[in-house]
């Protein structure tokens, strides 16, 4: 539902692309969801939205991460090499594969003459 609003507010001009039964109908399921008691107060499931970003809850026990059975398919080993892998490329200045199988390069540092192009405008 997010990606559907979201579109219309990046692309306002296409907004009507989305037909309107199907935002009636999200709509309507949310109010439900807003209205009926948490079903599993013990799992996380932002890590099927972001592999990163909800990786503390996960790694302090808080939540269970919905990446793994019974909710997800996927095992330990294939998260755990996955967090590896993003986290290799977290690293500033850091030649990683990334998980496109593409090598990501250092980024340049300011060097110099940025310094002084910047204080000259």
């Amino acid at each position: 539902m997010s990606h559907l609003i979201l579109f219309g507010y990046v692309y306002p001009g296409r907004r009507l692309q989305v037909p309107r039964w199907l935002m009636s109908e999200l709509i309507r399921r949310l109010e439900v969801e807003m209205t009926s008691m948490p079903s599993d107060r013990t799992v996380c499931q932002g890590t099927l939205l972001s592999w990163a970003q909800y990786l503390d809850y996960i790694e302090r026990g808080e939540y269970e991460d919905a990446r793994h059975p019974p909710r997800g398919a996927l095992t330990t080993e294939e998260t755990a090499f996955v967090t590896t892998q993003f986290r290799k490329e977290q690293d500033i200045g850091s030649d990683t594969t990334s998980l496109s199988g593409k090598r990501s390069q250092p980024r340049p540092q300011p060097g110099p003459e940025t310094q002084s192009h910047k204080s000259a405008a």
